[in-house]
């Protein structure tokens, strides 16, 4: 059982009227004990299909009268419960815990600590027993360890460092400010796992503010940074820097892409042109030139955000969609390649403009590509004084085109009718005429029109000239 008699030390003894002396008994409600066995989930062998004992453990009491003198010699009689409902902390093997009854059910409190380390504290209760002069009392055997579970683990006790930029924002720009008052800063409320990971429930200042970190060992800090495996942050007043300002080094976090030592497009360096933010330079008044700044937009913002740091993240909506918004704009940024793919269709609707920039290739593979201007088509650049000339439309090249070949030919008419006429030699200008025209007819491929009442309509050079593919708006 947990609770449970036992006697004070000798300092304690009871002494009579005639000077004589004898143990005081004392009732312990909490009695340490020490982890042998646990039953984290359904596959453990102490599960033994009852949902309830889930998270239980098997313990050995440091004060007991159960006769028991080993850890293996404990049974079921052994087990005990997390005392509180909604929080808790499985123990593993050799933790140091507090174990109690209550309405005679066992439970359990822990893990102790006992060395203050957030991996494995080492059960201490073993050389500190309360003495006894019961008889039926006894003391269980020294320390357990899992063989699975690695206790060196070289992970720190999360710690809060003062940041006086955040935490005393009224006196920071003061020369006179006490130094004192740095050190009275409140403490948050901290979940820490065995291994780098923690939960942080605080504030800085009036400020409150919610941080997850996983996988801290690669900084080596007792406190969050931006460069821990995976970083999530919730904040209400302050920069990204202001709060993440003990990474290592002089580092200041930057963007991925900010990372690259030679990057040619960034988010920072596209967002700081007038229209990668939205529109015209911010000039400043006496016209000197514009004050944007995209270093200190993207990373002095200290209102109300939501930072997620990671090597990769992974969005994935199994049944629905993901819906992104945004009030002034939406930046995504890559220091390599971006991809959309789709099973269906990509729409893209913009009211000013759409403006794509490359110094590459710009390549466009489909079936059909349609592209309407309404009021103007330019392939060109006028802005960068490209030539830009009127586009030739095929049809009506092609029938000015034969046009201009009939007229030809009625010319060649003409003209023999004139020769004739002239020189009185009946068909002769004629007949050589006709082997000019059959000549013209079959170099320009001449056929009857498709368009009724048209006339003829040269097929060759149609086929030369017309593009089976583009098409142009008249």
């Amino acid at each position: 059982m947990g609770s449970t008699f036992t006697t004070m030390p000798e300092a304690y003894d009871q002494t009579s009227i005639f000077g004589t002396k004898k143990p005081m008994p004392v009732y312990l409600q909490f009695v340490p004990g020490v982890v042998v066995k646990t039953a984290p989930a359904q596959d453990n062998l102490m599960y033994k299909g009852d949902l309830k004992k889930i998270s239980s453990i098997i313990a050995m009491p440091h004060e007991t009268n159960l006769g028991v003198r080993k850890p293996s010699e404990a049974g079921e009689e052994f087990r005990y419960y997390p005392l509180l409902r909604g929080i808790q902390e499985t123990p593993t093997v050799g933790d140091p815990v507090l174990l109690c009854t209550f309405a005679k059910t066992n439970y359990y409190i822990g893990p102790l600590n006992t060395h203050g380390s957030p991996t494995f504290n080492e059960d201490v209760f073993k050389s500190n027993y309360i003495k006894s002069s019961f008889n039926s009392v006894v003391k269980s055997e020294g320390s357990l360890k899992s063989d699975l579970f690695v206790d060196d683990y070289p992970a720190k006790r999360m710690q809060k460092w003062r940041n006086p930029i955040l935490d005393i924002p009224s006196l920071i720009n003061k020369k006179s400010a006490d130094s004192s008052a740095f050190d009275t800063i409140h403490g948050d409320m901290l979940f820490e796992g065995r291994h780098g990971n923690s939960i942080r429930i605080g504030s800085r200042h009036i400020n409150p503010y919610i941080i997850i970190s996983n996988g801290r060992l690669s900084t080596g800090k007792p406190v969050e940074t931006t460069l821990d495996g995976t970083i999530l942050a919730i904040l209400e007043k302050g920069s990204i820097r202001n709060h993440f300002n003990f990474d290592n080094n002089d580092y200041k976090f930057k963007l991925a892409d900010d990372e690259i030592p030679k990057v040619n497009n960034s988010i920072s360096k596209t967002f700081n042109k007038p229209l990668g933010h939205g529109g015209s330079g911010k000039i400043k008044p006496d016209d000197s030139g514009p004050t944007f700044n995209s270093d200190n937009e993207i990373y002095n913002y200290k209102e109300n955000q939501f930072f997620l740091s990671s090597d990769r993240i992974t969005f994935n909506s199994r049944k629905e969609s993901i819906f992104v918004s945004a009030r002034e704009h939406i930046h995504i940024g890559s220091g390599n390649s971006m991809t959309f793919s789709t099973s269906k269709n990509i729409f893209t609707e913009a009211h000013e403009s759409i403006v794509t920039n490359t110094k590459g290739q710009f390549e466009v593979n489909a079936d059909a590509v349609w592209i309407d201007g309404v009021k103007r088509i330019v392939l060109g650049n006028p802005l960068a004084n490209d030539s830009i000339e009127p586009a030739v439309l095929g049809e009506s090249l092609v029938i000015q085109l034969s046009n201009i070949l009939w007229l030809m030919k009625e010319m060649c008419y003409i003209t023999s009718n004139a020769i004739e006429a002239k020189d009185g030699l009946p068909g002769g200008s004629l007949e050589t005429m006709g082997e000019v025209l059959e000549s013209i007819d079959d170099m320009f491929g001449m056929e009857p029109n498709p368009i009724p009442m048209v006339g003829e309509y040269p097929r060759k050079i149609s086929d030369l000239i017309l593009s089976k593919k583009v098409k142009l708006k008249r």
